[in-house]
C-alpha cells in the first residue's frame, strides 16, 4: 500500500463503511495478520450483508463469539444500539455509496479497484495485503515493530524440566543449530516485533537453525513456577537442547543468559561449537565488591516493584531507557510494555535477584570452544570492563568493542552492522 495511506491502513475502511462497527479501535487479530480480507459483504437477494467471515478466514461461532468478546468486532451491533439478533441488511444504494467513500479514504476508485474489488453477483473483496497496525498492537506503536513479521516456518513445542516447568521453545530456519539463552523480558511471539531484536532474529534465521525459549516464568513458558535462580537457568538450557536431540550446537548469549552459556560450554565441550557472547558479564551487581553497584540493584528493583503494572509507568520507561538511552521515544514505550507483557513483577525481580547474585569467574579459563565476545563501549547496563573481564579470561577469545551507549545495538546505529557482521563471520568460519 503506497506510504501515505498506510496510516489510514487497510481496516480503515471497514470501520468508515459504516455496515461493520467497532467498539473501539478496530484491530487485526494476530492469528490473522497477513491474510486477505476476503468477501466484504455478500449479495442477499437485491440486497447486501455483512459477511459474518468479512476477514477472509471462516470463523466458527465459538471464534466469532470470541472476537466479539474480546471488543475487535461485532458485525452485529451498532454504536448506541442492541446487538442485532439478525443479519446487517444493506439497500444497493447505501453500500454503493459506503463502498465508493472506503475507495476514496485508501486511495482506490471504481475504475482502478487496485484495494477494494467488485466482484460480479457476489460481493465487494479487499485484495491488498493486510499485516498489523504499529497503533493497534499489544505492545505499543513503533512502526519498526509493525514491520516485522514471526517467520512461516516457526515452530514452538514445549519440554518439560526436571522440577515439572514448561518450557516453550521456537525454532526456525535451517542450517547449524544455533541455540540461544534467554534474558529476561522474553516472548517467542512477540520478540519478531522487536525494534531492538526482530532484525537480530530474522538476519539469523536465515543463516541458521536458530532456536530460542523463554526461561521460566517468562513469555510462553509457565509463569507460576516455584524456583528461579542461577542453578535453574542451567538446569533449563541442559533440558532443551537434550529436548531437540542436539548433538553439535553453537551457543548465542546476550546480557546475563551470558553465564548460562558459560557455565554450559565448560560442561559441554564436546556439543558445543563456538559461542557467541554480547553484554554480559561473569559477575553480577551483588557481586562486584561495589557499594555503588549494590546501591544500583537496590534502586532497579524498587523501580520495577513501583512501575511494572503501569501502562503509562514513567518510571519503568526510565528504567527501559539505561538499557537503551540511544532509543527513539517509541522504542523505549515498546520496550517498557514488552517488559511488562512478558511477565509478572514478581518473577522479574526473582529473575533479577538470581542475574546479581551470578558469579561464574571461575568458569572463566575453563572455556575451550572458541568464543566471541561483544560489547558496547559506553553500555549503561553492563560496564565496558565487565565485557573485558570475560573476553581476557576466556582462553583465545576474540573481543569486538561497538561504539554505541546502548547494551544492544540499535539496527539504525552505525555499531549494528558491525554487531551483525561480527557475529555471522565468526559463526560460520570454518
Amino acid at each position: 500500500m503506497p506510504a501515505q495511506f498506510r496510516p489510514r491502513f487497510a481496516m480503515t475502511f471497514i470501520s468508515h463503511c459504516g455496515i461493520i462497527y467497532f467498539r473501539g479501535a478496530p484491530v487485526v487479530p494476530r492469528a490473522i495478520r497477513g491474510r486477505n480480507l476476503g468477501v466484504l459483504f455478500r449479495r442477499h437477494g437485491s440486497r447486501f450483508r455483512a459477511a459474518r467471515a468479512a476477514f477472509g478466514i471462516d470463523l466458527d461461532s465459538h471464534r466469532a463469539a470470541g472476537l466479539r468478546h474480546s471488543g475487535i468486532f461485532d458485525p452485529e451491533s451498532r454504536p448506541g444500539r442492541q446487538p442485532r439478533r439478525s443479519p446487517c441488511i444493506v439497500s444497493d444504494s447505501a453500500i454503493a455509496a459506503r463502498i465508493n467513500a472506503a475507495r476514496r479514504a485508501i486511495g482506490d476508485s471504481g475504475e482502478q479497484q487496485c484495494w477494494i474489488r467488485t466482484v460480479a453477483r457476489k460481493g465487494f473483496r479487499f485484495v491488498g495485503d493486510v499485516r498489523e497496525d504499529a497503533g493497534s498492537g499489544l505492545l505499543g506503536s513503533s512502526a519498526e515493530a509493525a514491520a516485522q513479521q514471526v517467520p512461516s516456518g516457526q515452530e514452538i513445542t514445549f519440554c518439560r524440566t526436571k522440577d515439572g516447568v514448561n518450557l516453550a521453545v521456537a525454532s526456525v530456519g535451517q542450517g547449524m543449530p544455533l541455540v540461544s539463552t534467554p534474558t529476561w523480558a522474553t516472548h517467542l511471539e512477540y520478540d519478531w516485533e522487536s525494534p531492538t531484536r526482530a532484525r537480530l532474529w530474522h538476519s539469523l534465521a536465515g543463516r541458521f537453525r536458530l532456536i530460542r525459549y523463554d526461561g521460566r516464568g517468562f513469555g510462553l513458558s509457565d509463569r507460576d513456577v516455584a524456583n528461579i535462580s542461577f542453578a535453574t537457568f542451567e538446569r533449563d538450557l541442559e533440558t532443551v537442547v537434550d529436548a531437540l536431540h542436539l548433538r553439535c550446537y553453537a551457543l548465542l548469549a546476550i546480557s546475563q543468559g551470558a553465564a548460562t552459556a558459560i557455565a554450559h560450554a565448560v560442561r559441554n565441550p564436546d556439543r558445543v561449537s563456538k559461542m557467541v557472547l554480547h553484554g554480559g558479564f561473569a559477575l553480577g551487581r551483588k557481586k562486584r565488591a561495589s557499594a555503588k553497584e549494590v546501591q544500583m540493584a537496590k534502586a532497579w528493583i524498587a523501580i520495577m516493584r513501583q512501575g511494572w503494572g503501569d501502562d503509562n509507568s514513567a518510571l519503568l520507561r526510565i528504567f527501559s531507557s539505561v538499557w537503551l538511552p540511544g532509543a527513539s521515544a517509541e522504542q523505549i514505550r515498546w520496550y517498557a510494555n514488552m517488559l511488562r507483557i512478558s511477565t509478572s513483577v514478581e518473577n522479574a525481580i526473582r529473575n533479577r535477584n538470581a542475574g546479581d547474585e551470578i558469579d561464574v569467574v571461575d568458569l572463566l579459563p575453563k572455556v575451550s570452544v572458541p568464543t566471541l565476545v561483544l560489547h558496547c563501549r559506553h553500555d549503561n547496563s553492563v560496564p565496558f570492563d565487565e565485557g573485558r573481564r570475560v573476553a581476557t579470561s576466556i582462553p583465545n577469545a576474540k573481543f569486538v568493542s561497538l561504539e554505541s551507549e546502548n547494551h544492544v545495538p540499535l539496527p539504525d546505529e552505525p555499531a549494528w552492522s558491525k554487531f551483525l557482521e561480527a557475529i555471522e563471520n565468526f559463526l560460520l568460519d570454518a
